[in-house]
């Protein structure tokens, strides 16, 4: 440090001054200590060493003469400059890593070797020598990372299951101070940086491929590879159908057409017959790729009881429409049939055929028809409809299904055997006369010979009545 004064007024010299005394302490507090004894003919000035670097000192200056020193000048109070520090951080240690990068943790440099303010960090990093395996002995560097002033550092761009050599340095505006003893740290597994090389294909049989490949190379593995995975498709341009023949599911299924390798598997049309190879029903048909028939007279258990709501139905009583899924209820005063859905909520109405009232009960079945027993002007009649579809028929029902009419009221059969009307686009086979058979009813309930009982064989027997002029049912 240079140290400059101004020599002694003359009026206040008290004689000849021979040379100056120089003193300085450390702060501002404390006594003073000679640092340097100069002649005049030093001049006024003189440089100190030896100082401590970044350290506040109080400097004095005194005239002496033949008979003795003079008084203290007023101090001057001057910092040294900073240096680089001169001792190194201290407890580095890792705090968390992963695959590719890892966080480190320090002390500060010990108080008094800072040599001015540290206002930063450097991390030095380079792969261990106990990775030279995984990198054939390849001379490394450090690399550096400036973290600032925290104490708290990332390193990023690192491989994984590595270990590296770390330290860490402090620096003030004179420069980067001496390094950490370096510590060993190791980061996590990841995923391959690289892919298998030398990949061969070898056909072993028309179904099968041998795939061989050399390993990864240890540098890339970024950890214990715990398998491989082969990923394969067919080319572009081979036929994926050529050695495929669709063939039909079941009856209720046509035989589809391959594309890309897979077999499309088209229903057949509603109402086709089938066999569902179940002896207690009748009249199988395909229903939308299912093959459903009716059950037997006394073949039908009774469900168990699920739950009770309470709703208007609008009548006497409703049913279950299991083509539909929908419970319908019909309209005592009028033709209108609403329906519901599984939870009660109502999804809209249709018109009964031929604007029929006054409907006491409704039978669904799997065909999506349905009966419905209806309460006319004169008498008792039988509808039977396709629900929302189309129109169906009308059935009269008369003796001995009813045990009496009024005596103005005379019933009798169709004119003509029924016939269901089906949707359009569907077409249900007429049965053969081998497995078809006439039912008529007897005390109430029908009587099958075999077990196709197809709607349009179905037939009513008259009782005698006598009359001028035949009324029917519904009229």
């Amino acid at each position: 440090m240079l140290v400059q004064w101004d020599p002694i007024l003359s009026d206040q010299q008290n004689g000849i001054v021979l040379g100056y005394f120089l003193l300085a302490r450390e702060g501002t507090g404390g006594s003073a200590v000679l640092v340097q004894q100069m002649d005049v003919e030093d001049n006024l000035q003189t440089t100190l060493s030896g100082l401590k670097m970044y350290t506040l000192y109080s400097f004095y200056i005194l005239g002496y003469t033949s008979k003795g020193n003079g008084t203290l000048s007023e101090a001057v109070v001057q910092r040294t400059a900073e240096d680089r520090p001169s001792g190194a951080p201290q407890q580095l240690r890792l705090n968390t890593s992963d695959s590719t990068t890892m966080t480190l943790a320090w002390d500060p440099v010990s108080s008094g070797s800072e040599n001015g303010i540290v206002t930063g960090y450097i991390l030095s990093y380079k792969r261990s020598t106990d990775s030279d395996g995984m990198y054939g002995n390849e001379s490394d560097v450090y690399s550096e990372v400036d973290v600032g002033a925290v104490r708290l550092g990332l390193i990023p761009g690192l491989r994984g299951a590595l270990t590296y050599d770390v330290r860490v340095a402090a620096y003030t505006s004179a420069g980067v101070g001496f390094p950490s003893k370096a510590i060993q740290a190791m980061t996590g597994e990841g995923a391959p940086s690289s892919a298998p090389s030398n990949v061969k294909a070898v056909s072993q049989s028309p179904t099968a491929v041998l795939v061989s490949w050399d390993p990864l190379p240890p540098r890339d593995r970024n950890g214990i590879i715990a398998g491989y995975m082969i990923d394969y498709k067919m080319a572009a341009d081979t036929d994926r159908c050529a050695r495929i023949s669709c063939t039909p599911l079941d009856e209720c299924h046509q035989a589809g057409e391959c594309v890309n390798g897979v077999c499309s598997n088209p229903v057949v049309q509603d109402y086709v017959t089938c066999e569902d190879e179940d002896d207690e029903t009748i009249n199988d048909v395909c229903l939308g790729g299912v093959c459903m028939g009716t059950p037997l007279p006394g073949h039908i258990q009774a469900p168990p009881h699920v739950d009770t709501y309470s709703m208007d139905t609008r009548s006497h009583g409703g049913g279950y429409n299991p083509r539909e899924r929908e419970y319908h209820y019909p309209q005592w005063s009028g033709s209108t049939i609403y329906r519901y859905d599984d939870n009660q909520v109502l999804q809209g109405s249709f018109e009964a055929a031929s604007g029929q009232s006054s409907i006491m009960q409704y039978w669904g079945d799997t065909d999506g028809s349905y009966v419905a027993l209806c309460m006319g002007r004169r008498g008792l009649c039988m509808w039977v409809g396709k629900g929302r579809r189309s129109f169906e028929a009308l059935v009269t029902l008369c003796p001995p299904f009813l045990p009496s009419l009024p005596p103005s009221l005379t019933c009798h059969p169709p004119p003509v055997p029924l016939a269901t009307t089906r949707p359009t686009g569907a077409s249900r086979p007429a049965p053969s006369p081998a497995t078809a058979s006439a039912a008529t009813f007897a005390n109430g309930r029908p009587k099958t010979s075999g077990k196709t009982l197809p709607v349009s064989r179905l037939t009513t027997t008259s009782s005698t009545a006598s009359a001028t002029s035949p009324v029917p049912c519904w009229s």
